[in-house]
């Protein structure tokens, strides 16, 4: 699935020549109703062990994130990860 939503189709072929002659199509776009699909927030609250908490902070202070970044990168990694773990 893209990251963002499709132009719609044409109305014409007189509309088409701008984006086949290689012009700039920046003015025909309408950036206030682009999406990014599946990259809306939602937010979800968990509760941690102290001591992963401590862990999560002294990492993401070294690498200089927040816990919330560190937290959202990890979670990514792992489920953009190998498919290869599953329940049997």
């Amino acid at each position: 699935m893209p990251l963002f939503t499709a132009l719609p189709p044409a109305q014409s072929p007189e509309e088409t020549p701008v984006f086949d002659d290689g012009e700039s199509s920046i003015e025909v776009l309408d950036g206030a109703a682009a999406r990014r699909q599946r990259l809306e927030q939602k937010r979800v609250n968990g509760d941690f062990p102290i001591w992963m908490v401590e862990q999560l902070d002294q990492e993401a202070n070294r690498l200089g994130m927040t816990r919330q970044s560190i937290i959202k990168v990890w979670l990514a990694e792992r489920l953009e990860g190998p498919k290869s773990i599953g329940v049997q």
